[in-house]
């Protein structure tokens, strides 16, 4: 397959899967095995909750970047361009970058015929990005999946950050046990150091 052009990749992250399967965490810890694993070359702030993780997300990497570290950021959904989903240091993933990459995912996915869904996919092409641009640190936001797991899971060693509840859901996240937080943080697996 060639590289797609940057419609061409916008396109591709928009369309639903033709398999009508619901995309899943496995098919997705396939895909980025296939990539080489490049989120393990990477390390993270890792942020969930219910409000706020957006504006925590963009602190946290301002800070880091300040800092003298090569920060990256991941944050979903978007303003105006997919492209604000993965920064680097303030800076969007320039428009070639994004082709180029979402080439790369939709050539592995499609070999492996897996079912992605624009999450995935996103999250793929953006580790990728952050570990061929060699970044100190990634801040990640990511939202909790319907069954109380995070979507992704990190081997790498992740700092963990939860964006303050509003009151009107802490009753039902005082009902969540220890474990199930810590599926939702993403952050309780075991660590691997290297």
């Amino acid at each position: 397959m060639t590289d797609m052009t940057y419609e061409e990749s916008i396109k591709w992250l928009e369309m639903p899967d033709k398999r009508f399967r619901k995309a899943d965490k496995e098919d997705f810890t396939l895909l980025m095995k296939t990539l080489g694993d490049p989120q393990d070359k990477l390390r993270f702030v890792h942020v969930t909750g219910s409000n706020g993780k957006g504006s925590v997300c963009t602190l946290l990497a301002e800070i880091l970047r300040r800092s003298g570290y090569r920060t990256g950021l991941y944050t979903s959904p978007h303003l105006s361009v997919y492209n604000e989903r993965c920064r680097i240091d303030g800076e969007d993933i320039p428009d070639e970058d994004l082709a180029r990459l979402a080439s790369a995912v939709r050539c592995e996915a499609e070999k492996l015929e897996l079912s992605l869904g624009l999450f995935y996919k996103m999250t793929a092409l953006s580790f990728l990005y952050f570990a061929g641009q060699k970044c100190d640190i990634v801040v990640l936001e990511v939202a909790a999946a319907e069954d109380g797991t995070a979507p992704i899971s990190l081997r790498r060693r992740s700092w963990p950050s939860s964006a303050r509840c509003p009151w009107n859901i802490r009753k039902y996240w005082e009902r969540l046990s220890v474990r199930s937080h810590g599926k939702r943080a993403g952050s309780l697996n075991p660590v691997q150091t290297h």
